[in-house]
């Protein structure tokens, strides 16, 4: 067990001039924290364990040491600093086994999640019959075909968003996985598509109904790593509608990144020991290829391996909306065209949406919400582009916030 050398033998002299003792002297690390307890020696225990690295110790001085603190009172060594402590290293050897010991002796303590937030502990009293929290509605794809969506009601959307807040975020429940692109605060359809720019192939997955197939006990059994059973029991009957997350609720998106988080980094794996890079964006997964040479994995291979790993996970794939895109071909990513290098807008949808404003400020056609949306899209990838459309829209009086708070043109998110 290896501690800094400047503490130990600052904790040798003094045991030394304590006990006069000079086994002291020659004794390890660890006998030397364990001597320390005994002799009643002063040892700041906090930063003895900070400067540990993990893979200069072996599981069995790890376990002695938490043995010797479990059993002398230190239980109010902190769980999430011990492991902050072993991730520092890169290489590290016995990491799994020193996180088992740490499960062991210092197990997460479980909590309410509702502790502190009176606000949804009123409304839980009251919540009854979820049927008369939601209206269900079908809205058209983009690409054909009806997407049916279940709505909350407001009162209940707030709380959602609540849960989101104070509780999801604050307890770090979210899936963190650079590959996941979709509903992450500081990401979205175009850092994942820039993920995918310099592919030569392209091939993209759909899993068939994610939020539908996400269902109530796969989220308590997550929500149980954090919080007791019957708290994670009523968040997940907030969240959910007949049994599973309903899409267009606004805590449904980090829920379902977060049970999807081991299949995400399973994919990840599984795609770079093939040749292919990995992202997600909702229920839209995209493995990309840079070149094929003799370490890539064809793409049929790469299609039935990803099909089997998601079967795993109790989610199916849609073969319908199976693409492989080719460098010959348009290829697109959540949407935006690559061939140029760089993630753009199809100059057809840009003149569609140029349509849409036009017959709204012209003749009213339209609700302006939606036209903001189209024109907040496009701002993402073609920041010029939507500066133009909104210029067109200020013909009308705005019903809503300032159109460019509402797409976010004056945040420069996106370059021209």
């Amino acid at each position: 067990m290896w501690i800094s050398q400047d503490l130990i033998e600052k904790t040798k002299e003094a045991l030394y001039e304590k006990t006069k003792d000079e086994r002291v002297l020659w004794a390890s690390p660890l006998e030397i924290v364990c001597l320390a307890k005994q002799k009643k020696c002063k040892v700041d225990f906090n930063t003895l364990l900070r400067s540990f690295s993990a893979n200069h110790c072996t599981a069995e001085d790890v376990a002695n040491l938490f043995n010797y603190l479990n059993s002398h009172g230190e239980g109010n060594v902190e769980r999430e600093m011990l492991l902050k402590v072993i991730a520092e290293p890169e290489e590290r050897k016995v990491l799994q086994e020193v996180k088992c010991l740490i499960d062991r002796y210092y197990p997460k303590r479980k909590k309410n999640p509702l502790e502190g937030i009176p606000k949804i502990k009123q409304f839980v009293t009251r919540f009854r019959n979820k049927e008369r929290h939601y209206r269900s509605f079908a809205i058209p794809k983009r690409n054909g075909g009806r997407r049916i969506i279940e709505a909350p009601t407001q009162e209940l959307a707030n709380i959602q968003r609540l849960i989101l807040k104070k509780i999801l975020y604050r307890n770090q429940i979210w899936n963190s996985n650079s590959s996941v692109h979709g509903f992450v605060p500081g990401r979205n359809i175009l850092s994942n598509a820039s993920l995918h720019k310099e592919a030569t192939v392209i091939v993209r997955i759909d899993l068939k109904d994610a939020f539908r197939n996400t269902k109530e006990e796969m989220l308590v059994k997550h929500l149980k790593e954090y919080f007791t059973e019957k708290g994670a029991k009523i968040l997940v009957r907030l969240c959910t509608y007949k049994g599973h997350l309903p899409q267009g609720a606004p805590s449904s998106g980090m829920l379902l990144n977060f049970v999807l988080g081991e299949l995400d980094g399973k994919l990840k794996k599984i795609a770079g020991f093939m040749g292919w890079r990995y992202s997600r964006y909702a229920d839209d997964l995209t493995f990309s290829c840079v070149e094929f040479n003799k370490h890539t994995v064809g793409i049929g291979k790469l299609i039935e391996r990803v099909k089997s790993m998601i079967k795993d996970y109790s989610y199916r794939v849609n073969e319908e909306k199976i693409r492989v895109f080719k460098k010959n071909r348009a290829m697109r990513v959540t949407g935006l065209v690559l061939n140029s290098g760089k993630p753009t807008i199809s100059r057809k949808f840009r003149r569609n949406v140029r349509a849409k404003v036009h017959n709204f400020v012209t003749k009213g056609i339209g609700n302006e919400k939606e036209v903001l949306g189209y024109i907040s899209y496009i701002n993402l990838a073609n920041k010029k582009y939507a500066k133009k459309l909104l210029r067109m829209m200020e013909k009308l009086p705005s019903t809503h916030v300032p159109r460019q708070d509402a797409i976010g043109i004056s945040s420069g998110v996106a370059s021209e």
